[in-house]
């Protein structure tokens, strides 16, 4: 079976350079990716335990579900506990954060 990991995030562009770098470094991976968490848990709903990616990398501030949403019903619900290695990307808005720190 492939190795999979998956991209949630709402950024096309960040999609496209994630899938190519990892298509370069590894033919042997393949990339699922979400635009939104709830894309995401659609997806991870119908994947029995043993078929989830290897690992996920997420985005926690995304439209229609963020990241924070994503991973309380992926735990919950999807893996139930068990470990599962999650990496949260791109965490601070630096457009909002250049304006106002504490508004991120």
């Amino acid at each position: 079976m492939k190795k999979q990991i998956c991209l949630i995030d709402d950024d096309e562009i960040y999609h496209f350079i994630f899938k190519k770098q990892v298509s370069m470094s590894d033919k042997e991976v393949e990339v699922l990716s979400f635009a939104n968490g709830q894309k995401g848990i659609d997806y991870m709903e119908t994947a029995d335990l043993q078929n989830l990616p290897n690992v996920i990398f997420l985005d926690i501030n995304m439209p229609v579900m963020d990241g924070w949403g994503f991973l309380e019903i992926f735990n919950e619900s999807i893996v139930e506990g068990t470990y599962f290695p999650v990496s949260i990307e791109k965490i601070v808005c630096l457009e909002t954060f250049n304006k106002s720190p504490n508004s991120c």
